[in-house]
């Protein structure tokens, strides 16, 4: 996991700035990995994020850990995303209920509205 925290240092260094070029550019010469970020709506901050070599549960798991240790959340938080096997997940829909967060996704076959 040496890429992923080289892409740390850099996002930190970058004061978090989400959709850096550094980070992209980093990402390009090392090879893929997955993001997965949640973002906060209302000021369009990125408050949660994890990298992975490989698309699973784990890696949306990590970005709402992320946000659940270092956000005060409010009640009724509304978390939205499309239908993947990855928010779906027992293990992530247990996340977001221990957590007082409501679960929203998009129709079938509908991710983008």
């Amino acid at each position: 996991m040496q890429l992923k925290q080289k892409i740390r240092r850099i996002h930190d260094k970058s004061r978090k700035t989400y959709g850096s070029p550094r980070i992209h550019q980093k990402l390009l010469q090392e090879g893929c990995l997955y993001l997965a970020t949640i973002m906060d709506l209302y000021s369009r901050k990125i408050i949660g994020w994890s990298l992975r070599e490989r698309l699973i549960k784990e890696l949306v798991i990590s970005a709402l850990h992320m946000v659940t240790k270092q956000r005060k959340l409010s009640v009724d938080l509304l978390l939205h995303s499309d239908r993947g096997s990855q928010y779906a997940s027992e293990l992530y829909q247990k996340l977001l209920k221990r957590n007082g967060i409501v679960c929203s996704m998009s129709r079938k076959g509908n991710c983008l509205r």
